[in-house]
């Protein structure tokens, strides 16, 4: 057997350069220019050898594994190498990715360079020998399942048997070598508190999919090329594609003499870097022209501000290496994989997460997506009134309101489970609303419609226990989305009246539940803010090739109409924030004279946005428009927090 740290050093001295200067001709073709673009690990650079009958392609965290890598190899580094000082920048590092302060790729590559930077191949093997260790303890269990789980198919077919055994030689290999390399100051005999902490790391570690080792063993066996495609770095993802027998394409570290230079050599291969790296890999894979196959229907959401991920095409036919076809099977875990998935040779062979045993954490997750909570964060308009009446702090103001939202969410799923019913069929069709989960099956229609009486009676419920008023403005609400879902959404213009409609629903049942006025200031504000965030979001979408199929609407829609709507409407609610800000009525209620000072940031808000659209070409829903921008939230927490001042202080 070939030693393992011979196999590790390689798989680093071959990435030692961006690019490998022997890997392409002088007369390259446009597709070896751009395996250059993307050189990665696995060969060193040099060309891969041909696709023949089947490919297969699969994502690693939370795919081949159950749950991110990433984290679990920075902890043990700090373990290996304890600093608290490299510990508190870690912690910082994390928080700016998490904020999206920092874009993912810079925060991965300062993290590695804080515990790796200047370290040579060995120096780094032995850093990572805790991680490897407790990894390969894990697919070697892993494994031992698997032999359980497919016994039947090992015993009919003893090639894959063999390759299944040959995979379990490596990792036991790999892992008694990695074992020998752990510091002795860490060892896992060395005390209580090391063992304690060695248990946590076992529990933290990802475990590994039993049926993606068989289906690594069934690929070997049949001559076939199978591939992790990841964006976690080669430092660590190398002896584990070596010993599951697979080639690798992920993020790729620096190496500059031997030494990691702290920063990667490739761009992080998430996303739409994840297909074009395959296709540099293997240009065989690269689709031809075709026809969609949701060009069919246009495509439909309960709610027009409910975002998607960007649109991707439907699967591609087989791709073909000289008179072979070669079927193509691509599995993923997440949106970040939806561009992968569009190389698989059939709707049938692109898997997203339907490899997951469904058990009741999957079922959980595929309800949680169902009823869209994480546009809940929607519904919080409800609390506007209690804020500007001063009434924040009332205990029995803030529980009825409270309520009111409650009773927002359970509607708004009820609408959202009601429109995925509906439109089933037609998101079959189409490349990524076709993993929704009615959709892929993952939650039957008999029980969605049980799930839809259960929200439309607890909705119901928390409503009567509210004023008429409040169960009154409720009802309206599902009404105007009924409405919506089954005609107006496809009717330009008041598709987007609709959802600023259904914004200022929320704010007058926030204000019924603890009967106060709304001011029209109040009413004005938050229909102008909605229609105006909801343009922008149509403005993205003009900007996709297949627009008129992301929505029948689009077709009342051009860049010319949005442009002059986003620039009336900015302008419109703006001024209207100041008219607000210094009426002598409004200043009278707060206390306070100098409330025009917060439509400064009204103002930077406002710009801020606009510069989202206009000059970094992305736009949100009007629920990710605050989560997405870490500046633009930065914007409406300042001024929250000073509106806050001005009222209750």
């Amino acid at each position: 057997m070939t030693n393992p740290e011979s196999q590790y050093r390689t798989c680093h001295e071959d990435c030692s350069s961006e690019i490998c200067p022997s890997s392409t001709p002088a007369s390259a073709s446009e597709n070896s220019k751009e395996f250059d673009k993307y050189a990665v690990l696995g060969g060193g650079g040099k060309r891969p050898p041909h696709l023949k009958n089947s490919c297969l392609l699969c994502d690693f965290d939370g795919t081949v594994t159950t749950r991110d890598s990433f984290f679990p190899f920075i902890l043990t580094l700090f373990l290996v190498s304890p600093s608290w000082v490299i510990a508190l920048k870690s912690l910082a590092l994390l928080s700016m990715g998490f904020l999206r302060l920092k874009d993912a790729a810079s925060c991965k590559a300062r993290l590695l360079a804080l515990y790796l930077e200047g370290l040579s191949s060995v120096q780094i093997e032995q850093r990572s020998s805790l991680f490897l260790a407790l990894i390969f303890n894990r697919m070697l269990s892993s494994i031992s399942s698997a032999e359980s789980e497919y016994a039947a198919e090992l015993q009919s077919r003893p090639e894959v048997s063999r390759a299944l055994a040959a995979i379990k030689a490596r990792c036991f290999e790999y892992h008694r070598h990695h074992l020998s390399l752990i510091p002795k100051d860490i060892s896992f005999k060395d005390s209580e508190s090391f063992v304690r902490t060695h248990v946590v790391l076992r529990m933290l570690m990802p475990e590994f999919r039993p049926f993606f080792l068989y289906k690594a063993a069934k690929a070997s066996a049949a001559g076939s090329i199978s591939a992790i495609v990841s964006a976690s770095p080669d430092i660590y993802l190398a002896p584990i594609a070596k010993a599951m027998g697979m080639e690798l394409i992920c993020t790729t570290c620096r190496f500059d003499g031997g030494y990691f230079a702290g920063y990667f050599s490739s761009e992080n291969c998430n996303g739409r870097v994840k297909k074009a790296m395959i296709i540099a890999r293997w240009p065989e894979l690269k689709p031809a022209d075709h026809v969609s196959a949701d060009k069919a229907a246009p495509e439909s959401n309960a709610d027009t501000d409910d975002d998607e991920a960007d649109s991707v095409s439907a699967c591609r036919c087989a791709p073909e290496h000289g008179s072979t076809a070669c079927t193509v099977s691509v599995y993923g875990n997440s949106r970040a994989d939806y561009a992968m998935l569009e190389l698989a040779s059939s709707h049938a062979h692109a898997h997203l997460n339907d490899f997951v045993k469904h058990g009741i954490s999957s079922s959980i997750s595929s309800w949680i997506s169902l009823l869209r909570v994480h546009q809940y964060l929607k519904n919080t308009f409800v609390f506007i009134p209690l804020f500007f009446a001063g009434q924040f702090f009332d205990s029995e103001a803030l529980v009825d309101t409270v309520w009111v939202f409650a009773a927002f969410c359970l509607c708004a799923s009820l609408i959202y489970v009601l429109n995925d019913l509906k439109d089933a069929a037609r998101d079959r069709l189409h490349s990524h609303k076709r993993y929704r989960a009615i959709a892929s099956g993952r939650v039957s229609r008999s029980a969605a419609l049980v799930g839809a009486l259960v929200l439309a009676a607890g909705a119901a419920a928390i409503s009567m226990m509210l004023n008429q008023l409040t169960a009154l403005l409720c009802l309206c609400y599902v009404a105007l989305n009924l409405v919506y879902i089954y005609k107006a959404k496809n009717i330009a213009l008041i598709d987007i009246i609709f959802v600023a409609l259904g914004f200022n629903l929320r704010v007058f049942a926030g204000a019924a539940a603890i009967e106060i006025q709304v001011s029209e200031w109040l009413v004005l504000m938050v229909f102008l803010l909605s229609m105006f965030l909801v343009t922008g979001k149509r403005w993205d979408d003009l900007g996709r090739p297949d627009s008129t199929r992301l929505r029948a609407s689009m077709y009342g829609y051009n860049k010319e109409f949005a442009l002059s709507t986003l620039t009336f409407l900015s302008a419109v609610n703006t001024v209207c924030y100041i008219l607000y800000s210094m009426d002598g009525d409004v200043t009278a209620r707060i206390g306070s004279e100098y409330l025009y000072i917060t439509a400064l940031w009204v103002v930077m808000g406002n710009l801020r946005y606009l510069q989202n659209i206009f000059v970094f070409r992305k736009c949100f829903s009007p629920t990710k428009a605050l989560t997405g921008d870490p500046v633009l939230l930065s914007c409406v927490l300042i001024w929250g927090l000073h509106m806050t001042v001005l009222i209750y202080f």
